[in-house]
């Protein structure tokens, strides 16, 4: 839901836009906001960090962890290619995508 309510707040509200008015930046936004709640969100939270968290006395499955590293190093890499230019994911200033990201790479 936190799209759906920042796209609300930067369409009611005046003021510096997280989502960006201009066509190729907003969509290169959506394109990482995306990327992020499709891939990355489900490889590095869901199959990683609430089963690292959720493990118990025991600590996690080691051979699931194993299993899910190959897809979070890939994650990475692109993300990594994707910030290398300007810090950012949509071009030149903050956006929704990258605050969209920073808490997942936070627990990561």
């Amino acid at each position: 839901e936190s799209k759906a309510i920042a796209t609300y707040i930067d369409r009611r509200f005046p003021g510096r836009k997280l989502l960006p008015e201009d066509a190729l930046r907003g969509a290169e936004a959506e394109k990482w906001i995306a990327f992020t709640n499709l891939h990355v969100y489900p490889t590095m939270i869901g199959s990683y960090v609430i089963p690292c968290m959720d493990a118990g006395p025991k600590g996690p499955d080691e051979s699931l962890i194993a299993a899910v590293l190959p897809d979070m190093e890939k994650q990475a890499r692109i993300l990594d290619r994707a910030l290398a230019g300007t810090g950012y994911l949509a071009g030149r200033g903050l956006t929704f995508a990258d605050l969209n990201l920073a808490p997942i790479i936070n627990y990561v």
